[in-house]
């Protein structure tokens, strides 16, 4: 989770004096013309002050930083700017520096560079603010080093007219400088696309097993085995189960643990398949399955990225990627031959990506790719990757020194791969790969990225046995989904003096999740007591269909669940001209259309709604979802007040179209890293949102809110928890029913404005009898 906001809100800020046309030093090399950027070099200074003139610091409360004119150490000229944080990274603690507005033209390429030195930095970053209500950002290298020139490439989207950069601070850096700011426009195109077309082989968004599941699994059991004989059993899986699925792993990274044998045993239950075959023996396995593949692919211990290679070519070769260990002993066992070394093959990961690309992406699937860590010991998901032969990617963080790491050369290539293939496709894998600390980008700057290129991320980094789960076909009332929420009568009453509240669960929203997290939230004791939105990723169904079986047998009348969205909506697609554009948004509100009826869903949940964007539309891309998704009873709007526009309190929830809008009240609590969840209470995390709900109160009644806590933490106890501590006058409800409640309450204002307007008529008809009746008599002029 990104700990800054995006865009910033510094609780102490400047902004200072007017803009002042210097562009920094001229170059002396020919090329592309500068664009003007205000006091670029940090030459000019405000009067008695040492920051720089027209350039905006921003100090969040809290955070021990500063930001300064450093007229001893400087790239050129006499001055740079000199920026220094103290605190430990933590969430909403950041330091600043921001560009005045900078003139662009829509959907242009540009390219922005400066000169940074660094003593002893970490977590600082290059980043641009776009109109539409998002930030993008790079990272910039840790450690210390001198002045080095720093390129971040950032396209324009369509209708925005300026762009801010900035640059972030956001944990200990003894000291960061930053020296001659300059921007062109770039050689690379990267707006304004043409939308590739391939051929479709299946129908939907995913890509499914052909054959049907086995009536007797074979089964086994890896928890025990090292990563290096599991690495090849995963690949096997993927090679076997596209046209028989008929191999199942019980895999050690499932959250929670064994949730494998869980969905096994959940398979025959419900008749699916019949008792399996265990066996625990690698080699035995393999020999099993021994006329099913062609050989060994010789991983390079000494490049992570020859690993993600040796994924994508066990899909295209029919062969086992493995280690030169692994590879000795499986060769000599089964009398496998290497079919292709990867070692000293490349001296860069994005090589071993280029060359995949290069001589095997006519092969490979275009309808999706995977966003993967290649040292990741969650193999998960790669049985699925293997079977469509997906491809792979990653870019390397510049922090871990990763052998073969070249961060920008491989964020080129995502940019190539993400703009050959269609919009409107989903984006496998995760950012963070097997912790936060591995990634280049940000989790916002990730869906930014992706949702530019119109893809979207169901989230399966903690996803097993797909290529198992995929070939179910539900069969009978197990293909009917119905909402036991949705088939209750009205269960709440309006009250003129109540405040109305809808609770949800939020974030752990992706494939992986549901098909494993989510097992914690519904074995809670109190769940059904109380009331609570549960936002589902659309692709379970696709994916996991035996898992979105279990949840609708088992749900009750208070959980309902809504369709949940992952990307930036308001940057969907935004890379490819309008006409494609348009297509792609088209092809994904009819995917959504379709899942909301197949599912009885009447909900969506977007992350970002991109209200009252300078370069959108006032409602945003809402209107793309009331007027596409029939019978949508309500959006909830945002995660959180953090990631839109301020809007008031009494102005969140309202009707679009017929359908009502929720936007969140409250703002999330967000994390540095994964360990502070473990430091979250009940009581602490509920008087979180109670201060919110404190400091961002109704003025009228009733009123209608939509609040939401993180599901690492929340479930129906602490649910039941908060709605005990509520003012008595706030009442927690569904989803469902906030929006009847507001529905009920704006026909009821309406029909009293229609009688107000009726009675008025019927009084100003009156008057006019009466006034026409008095004009009858003949009364004296006053001036006689």
């Amino acid at each position: 989770m990104d700990v800054s906001p995006a865009p910033f809100a510094p609780l102490v800020s400047a902004f200072l004096g007017s803009i002042l046309l210097a562009t920094g030093p001229a170059s002396a090399e020919s090329g592309p013309p500068s664009i003007p950027i205000p006091n670029a070099g940090f030459e000019d200074a405000a009067p008695l002050a040492s920051v720089p003139v027209v350039w905006e610091i921003g100090i969040s409360s809290g955070t021990r930083a500063a930001i300064v004119r450093d007229g001893e150490t400087r790239h050129s000229g006499r001055f740079s700017v000199r920026i220094e944080d103290r605190s430990p990274t933590a969430p909403n603690i950041y330091a600043f520096l921001r560009s005045p507005a900078i003139p662009v033209e829509p959907e242009t390429t540009y390219d922005i560079r400066l000169f940074a030195k660094a003593r002893k930095l970490a977590n600082c970053s290059i980043g641009v603010d776009m109109e539409a209500g998002d930030t993008f950002r790079e990272p910039l290298p840790a450690g210390t080093y001198d002045w080095r020139e720093v390129t971040l490439t950032a396209a324009t989207q369509p209708g925005q007219h300026t762009l801010r950069i900035h640059i972030l601070a956001d944990g200990p850096t003894e000291a960061l400088w930053i020296d001659d700011v300059s921007m062109t426009i770039s050689a690379r195109r990267r707006a304004g696309l043409v939308e590739r077309s391939y051929p479709r082989d299946f129908s939907g968004m995913y890509p499914r097993s052909r054959g049907k599941v086995g009536r007797h699994l074979l089964v086994c059991d890896t928890t025990k085995l090292p990563d290096e004989l599991i690495r090849p059993l995963v690949a096997l899986q993927g090679i076997v189960n596209r046209e028989d699925p008929s191999l199942y792993l019980i895999s050690r990274t499932t959250d929670p643990a064994l949730i494998d044998e869980m969905w096994l045993a959940y398979m025959k239950e419900k008749g699916y398949t019949d008792e399996e075959e265990r066996l625990g023996d690698p080699v035995e396995i393999v020999r099993r399955f021994r006329d099913r593949v062609r050989g060994l692919i010789v991983i390079d211990p000494d490049l992570p990225g020859s690993i993600n290679a040796s994924w994508m070519l066990a899909g295209l070769l029919d062969a086992l990627p493995a280690s030169p260990e692994t590879a000795s002993a499986l060769g000599k066992a089964l009398n496998l031959p290497v079919v292709m070394d990867l070692r000293g093959r490349w001296k860069r990961n994005v090589d071993a990506y280029r060359f995949v690309y290069e001589n095997y992406w006519d092969r490979m699937s275009h309808h999706a790719l995977a966003w993967q860590f290649p040292p990741s010991r969650r193999f998960g998901t790669q049985d699925y990757l293997v079977e469509h032969r997906i491809f792979q990617l990653w870019v390397s963080s510049p922090d871990d020194r990763e052998k073969g790491g070249d961060p920008a050369a491989e964020m080129d290539f995502a940019h190539e791969i993400l703009a050959a293939t269609p919009g409107a496709i989903p984006m496998f894998g995760w950012v963070a790969g097997d912790d936060p600390k591995q990634a280049y980008l940000t989790e916002y700057a990730f869906a930014h990225l992706c949702s530019e290129y119109g893809k979207f991320i169901p989230g399966t980094d903690l996803m097993s046995n797909a290529s198992v789960h995929g070939a179910i076909q539900l069969e009978g009332q197990d293909a009917v989904f119905r909402q036991k929420s949705r088939a209750q009568p009205p269960r709440t009453k309006l009250e003129p003096d109540k405040v109305y509240v809808a609770f949800s669960i939020m974030d752990c929203d992706g494939i992986g999740c549901w098909q494993g997290f989510w097992q914690r939230i519904f074995a809670d004791p109190l769940r059904g007591a109380v009331p609570m939105g549960c936002g589902m990723q659309l692709g379970t169904i696709d994916l996991m269909p035996l898992v979105q079986r279990w949840y609708y047998d088992r749900m009750t009348p208070a959980e309902t669940f809504y369709g949940l969205v992952y990307f930036n909506e308001p940057l969907f697609a935004n890379r490819f001209r309008k006409e494609d554009r348009e297509r792609i948004w088209a092809r994904w509100i009819a995917y959504v259309d379709e899942h909301c009826r197949l599912l009885d869903l009447d909900g969506v949940e977007l992350l970002w709604s991109g209200v009252r964007r300078p370069n959108l539309p006032r409602e945003g891309v809402l209107r793309r979802y009331t007027q596409g998704v029939k019978n949508l009873n309500y959006i909830v709007a945002e995660i959180g007040r953090g990631t839109r526009a301020d809007i008031p309190t009494d102005e969140c929830t309202y009707k679009l179209d017929d359908t009502v809008v929720f936007h969140t009240v409250n703002s999330i609590h967000t994390w540095a890293a994964n360990e502070d969840f473990r430091t979250w209470t009940m009581d602490g995390e509920n008087a979180y949102i109670l201060d919110e709900l404190r400091r961002f109160p109704p003025s009228r009644r009733p009123a209608f809110l939509n609040v939401v806590g993180l599901c690492w933490r929340y479930n129906p106890t602490w649910i039941m928890d908060l709605k005990r501590k509520l003012p008595p006058d706030y009442v927690l409800v569904s989803p469902g029913e906030l929006a009847r409640l507001y529905r009920e309450s704006t026909s009821i204002r309406a029909a009293g404005s229609q009688r107000a307007r009726h009675e008025h008529r019927e009084a100003s008809q009156v008057l006019d009898s009466i006034g026409q009746l008095f004009g009858l008599v003949d009364f004296p002029d006053e001036n006689q």
